[in-house]
């Protein structure tokens, strides 16, 4: 049964073609412009390009810092934590990536 099912279906392109090209050349047809657009979109689909350009500084600046350390204070509060620990103070260097 599936293989008499299997062949069926492949000879079926031929005939679904051929009704196709009917369907396409009766433009009085309801379904004649859905036919049309459906060999447009396979023969030659839209396509959608997306550009995006992202710049990053990883440098960040004492009010960038300041602006982080307020909001974190602010959620603290609304969280109802009293007192944050003190930021652990230190000191740092730039190095380049080859090192």
């Amino acid at each position: 049964m599936q293989e008499e099912s299997q062949r069926r279906l492949r000879l079926l392109p031929p005939v679904a073609i051929q009704a196709l090209e009917k369907l396409i050349g009766d433009s009085s047809h309801r379904d004649h412009m859905r036919a049309v657009a459906a060999v447009i979109d396979r023969v030659d689909p839209l396509q959608q390009s997306l550009n995006v350009n992202v710049r990053h500084d990883p440098a960040p600046t004492l009010e960038m810092t300041q602006k982080v350390l307020d909001k974190i204070e602010a959620l603290a509060r609304r969280a109802g934590i009293a007192a944050l620990p003190a930021p652990i103070e230190g000191e740092f260097k730039v190095v380049s990536e080859a090192t």
